[in-house]
């Protein structure tokens, strides 16, 4: 069997490109780049020659003529025929829809198979071809989707936001937007704010997890916390936030921790007679209350079946049982309660300590105590300023987003979009569709923040369907009741966790979506005709764009498309499938087979802008906006390698190249820049359990121990420069190396030319003097640099640098943004210089540079898009930069 690549061959070439760049920019095309473009869009005469005696035009069907864009009070009309092969091509690697059934009047003009688009971003593509009413509404339309994407990363509330909500309680600011935006536009849309927003603790704040406490400022993506089930869940976003107002929060146990005010807790609010239900409050919400003379409880951590057996063999002899269950207890020291302390309420207990002697007023769970009468419980007793302090958000993939920090108190991040129900005052039917664990909580949810309190309010068991307004049901329990379901009209449906509907093929997503290959849709629940579908989700971009398409196609058809054909023009567009060619033998037959595999994400400026534009995609982000720029340089050392130096560096690539060619089975020549992104892509796919995973290491190191010398030469170099200037002057360097001996042959240079100047913090630093190492790089102006490997990166800061030169990168673009963020995180105060290095005019250069143009896409966010557009209609010719005119900053441009 042999197999080969080749670039992707579905789709049509992009040929509008030819007219575009001509009528835009005046750029000239070759002739053969002039024939093909005339060939797709100019008038295709009849094949029986009629027209050398009828003139041009006679008997040309309206869809062979020349191309002509018109335009509807919505949409952009392109003329074509069904048999018109290359102008559909042309037509549809533009990303323009087919309109599968024209009606008599439109084939009539435009012919039997004409496209339609209604996003400017799309339209821009033939915009040369418009006619002067197609010209006019790009433009409206340009107006309007950049309003639109201003919008969708808007956090402040807008001025005239009339959404009702319930008396003591508000909505957010940024919440505020989202609603109006989906509620204005009448449309079916996507509510994608991170997880993040809405809820911050100060860097020094602890975190607990698996393996002990933490700091907030330490948290990564990746790392595991511990949930309010008293079991791991893992970090999805760390959202730096500046510095704000901090206050010191105290329970009824005597534990504190620290938060801002747009902190969010999981509350219990009890009444008289003891009773409370769930709620989600700020920090400024809970201060009022408490102020009022409210008794708000806070959950406390599962002990998860954890025993609790040699917690209680050890306090029951030095304790006394009182009354209400309580157990005194009088450890020995002060020390020896502090650590009772932890263990109590590391078990779901509360443990109040005595101001004046080492003793404890214990209150256990009765699964850990049989003796307790009651569960414990922990109440807010005070809350007060402190400080202004940096803060900063995490969110966790637990299902009710709670996880541990100081003391053992849980705190929570929410989910956002029940405010549209409100926003529907006219609504009866409104359906939730949810993880099964959330149910109950997106039931109490709403009953909280419900204007229309003759709405009912109630949610699906197993095949139990509610006969209630408001009907709350999980994914997995949907194909029971889908008949139910599909009986009513609904006015308005969530989909909370929207991405658990990416696979299509699924029965969830089925069960809600359809299926997503008719075109008339006609299998989703059904919508009254103003019903609303909103997606809910805080990971719009997921691992593969195809899983954007499920959402995308059923809340906006109008832009997006409906159907098989639809769905190809996306992903010839965005996630182009590469084809791999297979040659088999069966019996004495050689067969071949031909097979679409998931290729790259490509034009994902263009796809944010879509979705931003469109008025029905809203993404807000809280990041750290004071935060420095940050800078990649690949810094390619132009050094004379001895003779054995590159003999050893000709055998290295020589033997990467075969690795990468063994496992991508593709042919990699020495030579080609382009090579390097398929290194960086055929080494993401190698299992660290077998040989290649060790060859690749052996590879690396050799690399490594070649460049070593001359990247420590060039560091110190940097350093030495600096010598003359003050103290408060220079910057210190952070050097990333993965092998042992290349940190050795670094840190050996260093003593030689700065001595003690340099500290090295790798896997066989002890952890009990891991933070002493970076206190003394933080603190100690002596020290000039720290050479870190892969130990160091997560869960350290080293903002005391603002440069970092890698000498030997991981190749997963997502570990070196990780390892980049040890310095370019709160704290930072300077512009952020990181230099990747490599020597000129070898493939570890060249991977060098690839793997700066991945991290660089990959980091692409959609709220920090800023284009600039020109006025549509308006020819301009290709001016010299210097000529130039200057942006405009707040307008985004069609990416063409």
């Amino acid at each position: 069997m042999s197999i080969w690549t080749a670039p992707p061959s579905i789709g049509g070439p992009p040929v509008y490109l030819i007219p575009l760049l001509k009528f835009r920019f005046g750029v000239s095309a070759t002739r053969e780049a002039r024939d093909m473009a005339a060939l797709a869009f100019d008038e295709k005469p009849s094949e029986d020659g009629l027209e050398r005696f009828l003139g041009r035009g006679a008997g040309v069907s309206p869809g062979k003529r020349a191309l002509q864009v018109g335009a509807t009070r919505e949409d952009f009309v392109a003329n074509c025929d069904a048999d018109h092969e290359l102008r559909i091509q042309a037509l549809e690697a533009a990303g323009w829809l087919p309109i599968e059934t024209p009606s008599p009047q439109i084939a009539e003009r435009m012919g039997t198979r004409p496209y339609r688009t209604r996003d400017p971003f799309i339209a821009g593509n033939l915009e040369g071809f418009m006619t002067e009413k197609a010209q006019a509404l790009l433009q409206e339309r340009v107006r309007s989707a950049a309003a639109n994407i201003r919008i969708s990363k808007a956090q402040e509330a807008p001025a005239d936001f009339s959404v009702p909500v319930p008396a003591d309680i508000d909505y957010l600011p940024f919440q505020k937007t989202g609603i109006q935006q989906i509620a204005r536009s009448g449309r079916s849309g996507i509510i994608a704010d991170d997880m993040g927003l809405g809820k911050a603790q100060p860097l020094d704040a602890r975190i607990l997890t698996p393996d002990g406490w933490r700091r907030m400022g330490d948290i990564n993506v990746g790392d595991l916390v511990t949930g309010s089930d008293g079991k791991p869940t893992r970090v999805t976003g760390v959202y730096p936030q500046g510095e704000r107002e901090v206050f010191r929060v105290t329970f009824s146990d005597g534990a504190t921790t620290e938060c801002c005010d747009e902190h969010l807790w999981a509350v219990e609010e009890r009444d008289a007679s003891g009773a409370g239900a769930p709620v989600v409050l700020r920090l400024a919400e809970i201060r009022t209350r408490l102020e009022a003379g409210a008794q708000l409880q806070i959950p406390l951590i599962s002990h998860s079946g954890r025993s609790g057996a040699g917690l209680m063999a050890r306090i029951l002899p030095i304790s006394d049982r009182e009354p209400d269950g309580h157990l005194v207890v009088r450890p020995s020291d002060i020390d020896a309660m502090r650590r009772l302390q932890d263990e109590v309420r590391a078990l779901g207990g509360t443990a109040r300590a005595d101001d004046k002697a080492p003793l404890l007023r214990v209150h256990l769970p009765r699964t850990v105590d049989p003796g307790a009468i009651s569960a414990p419980v922990r109440i807010l007793s005070r809350v007060r300023p402190i400080s202004v302090k940096p803060v900063q958000c995490i969110a966790v993939d637990a299902p009710d987003h709670l996880y541990v920090t100081d003391d053992y108190i849980v705190t929570h991040n929410t989910v956002q979009g029940i405010g549209l129900m409100n926003a529907k005052p006219d609504a009866t039917n409104v359906l939730v569709i949810c993880q099964a664990n959330m149910k109950i909580k997106w039931t109490r949810e709403i009953d909280k923040w419900m204007v229309n309190r003759d709405l009912t309010v109630g949610y699906a068991e197993g095949s139990e369907f509610p006969d209630t307004n408001v009907v709350v049901i999980n994914y997995d329990i949907l194909q029971k009741n889908i008949e139910r379901l599909r009986e009513r009209r609904w006015d308005l449906i969530l989909t909370d966790e929207a991405h658990n509907l990416k696979n299509e093929e699924a029965q969830r997503t089925k069960a809600v979506l359809g299926d997503l290959t008719e075109l008339d849709g006609a299998r989703m629940l059904p919508l009254t005709e103003a019903g609303q579908l909103v997606h809910l989700t805080g990971t719009p971009k997921p691992n593969r764009v195809s899983e954007l398409w499920p959402l995308l196609t059923s809340s906006r058809p109008d832009i997006w498309g409906r159907g098989p054909k639809a769905r190809e023009i996306f992903l010839n567009r965005y996630q182009p499938p590469v084809l791999i060619k297979k040659k088999m033998r069966r019996g004495n037959r050689e067969v071949e087979m031909i097979i679409p595999m998931d290729g790259k994400p490509q034009r994902e400026t263009e796809l944010q802008l879509r979705m931003r534009g469109s008025g029905s995609f809203i993404r807000r982000l809280k990041r750290d906006t004071d935060l420095p720029p940050k800078f990649r340089t690949p810094l390619e050392i132009p050094v004379r390698l001895s003779k054995e130096d590159k003999e050893l560096l000709r055998e290295a690539e020589a033997n990467l190249e075969a690795l990468v060619s063994r496992i991508s089975r593709t042919d990699v020549r020495v030579g080609e820049t382009q090579e390097a992104g398929v290194v960086i892509n055929a080494i993401s796919l190698i299992d660290p359990d077998t040989p290649n995973f060790n060859e690749l290491a052996r590879v690396r190191r050799n690399l490594g121990l070649i460049k070593a010398p001359h990247c420590a030469k060039f560091i110190l170099d940097e350093l030495e420069d600096e010598t003359d200037m003050a103290p408060e002057n220079r910057t210190k360097t952070v050097v990333f190396a993965h092998h042992k001996e290349v940190i050795r042959i670094i840190h050996e240079e260093s003593e030689k030319r700065l001595p003690g100047s340099f500290l090295v913090y790798d896997g066989s630093v002890k952890p009990s003097e891991r933070q002493l190492i970076i206190d003394r790089f933080q603190q100690d102006e002596r020290i000039r640099g720290i050479i870190i490997s892969l130990a160091g990166a997560t869960g350290i800061t080293l903002t005391a640098s603002a440069r970092m030169r890698v000498v030997e990168p991981d190749w997963t673009p997502s570990n070196m943004i990780q390892i980049e963020d040890r310095i370019w995180r709160i704290g930072q105060e300077r512009n952020v210089d990181i230099g990747y290095m490599s020597v000129a005019g070898t493939l570890d250069a060249r991977i060098g540079n690839a793997l700066v143009q991945k991290m660089e896409s990959d980091e692409k966010a959609v709220n920090t898009i800023r284009f600039h557009h020109q006025t549509p209609g308006v020819r301009r010719k290709a001016d010299p930069p210097a000529a130039a005119a200057p942006p405009v900053s707040d307008q985004p441009e069609l990416p063409f």
